[in-house]
């Protein structure tokens, strides 16, 4: 009798220690599960545009456009843009905005009336508003002028007689020399030139000090970048693709949220500058500290 009571206490007791150990092993599994993010691995991916991969097609006696992103011909793009020397668009607007940065030579950028626009160098910036009259120029006689430039709008060109109106507000032609540059690691500098880049669209100006590399960074946010002055070499050291580039003037690399990168800017090309940009989120970058 004592054994015969004493046995189901025993499978009880055995049940209960099998059933704990199992709770355990299934718990661990779990929080395993969970802190094994399935994101803090970089995912993200690259898209580089060479500047010899560029298609330039002629659009006009004075421009030739080649394509990096979209169709700038039905819609939202990203373009290159050659002015041949001393080539000078005629007074014109356009039905929506564009922002523009010089890659080469000298250009200028009147809007209306304005008796005196400035100079752009290569790592200058303008803005068109949309319907906003301007003339677009090339002021170097020995050499083509190359730019950059992109619109959330397809392209349209609209000639007038003459420009009669003052500057706009919104226009603006800012030349290298007065871009404000703030600290923004990994960077030496960043100069915000539209937008917001806490917001959900910008355009900024980042600079590296020749022979500097930044410190390995994520992306979280995608956004493009157009390399202006000097030699980049850009490494992507995690996601789905992984490589170096060398990015001459003139290229343009799209880069997926969650990716992780370095830049450096090569000592024989002086200081870099390059435009970086996104019209569907902000600038958010991590360390990977």
């Amino acid at each position: 009798m004592t054994n015969s009571r004493m046995l189901p206490q025993r499978l009880l007791t055995v049940l209960a220690v099998i059933a704990s150990l199992m709770f355990a092993v299934a718990s661990s599994d779990s929080d395993d599960r969970f802190d094994d993010d399935d994101h803090s691995e970089p995912d993200g991916s690259v898209r580089v545009v060479a500047a010899d991969d560029v298609q330039f097609v002629t659009i006009s006696p004075f421009a030739s456009f080649g394509p990096a992103q979209g169709d700038f011909t039905t819609g939202g793009h990203g373009t290159f843009g050659i002015f041949g020397a001393e080539a000078a668009s005629p007074p014109h607007t356009h039905s929506g905005t564009y922002y523009g940065v010089v890659i080469s030579g000298q250009m200028n950028n009147p809007f209306g009336t304005e008796p005196n626009p400035p100079v752009l160098s290569p790592g200058s910036f303008w803005a068109v508003p949309a319907d906003e009259q301007h003339v677009t120029a090339c002021l170097s006689a020995d050499q083509e002028c190359g730019f950059f430039f992109h619109s959330a709008s397809a392209f349209d060109f609209l000639p007038i007689n003459e420009s009669t109106e003052p500057r706009g507000p919104e226009a603006r032609s800012i030349p290298v020399e007065e871009l404000a540059f703030m600290p923004l690691r990994p960077f030496d500098g960043a100069a915000t030139v539209w937008g917001d880049p806490d917001g959900s669209a910008f355009g900024v100006i980042v600079r590296l000090d020749a022979d500097s590399e930044t410190d390995d960074f994520i992306v979280e946010s995608a956004l493009t970048i157009v390399p202006l002055t000097g030699q980049l070499e850009l490494e992507s050291e995690g996601g789905l693709i992984e490589g170096e580039w060398d990015l001459a003037n003139g290229s343009l690399v799209d880069i997926d949220a969650n990716t992780e990168l370095s830049i450096e800017c090569d000592d024989d090309h002086g200081a870099c500058l390059a435009y970086v940009f996104s019209e569907s989120g902000a600038l958010a970058l991590s360390l990977d500290d």
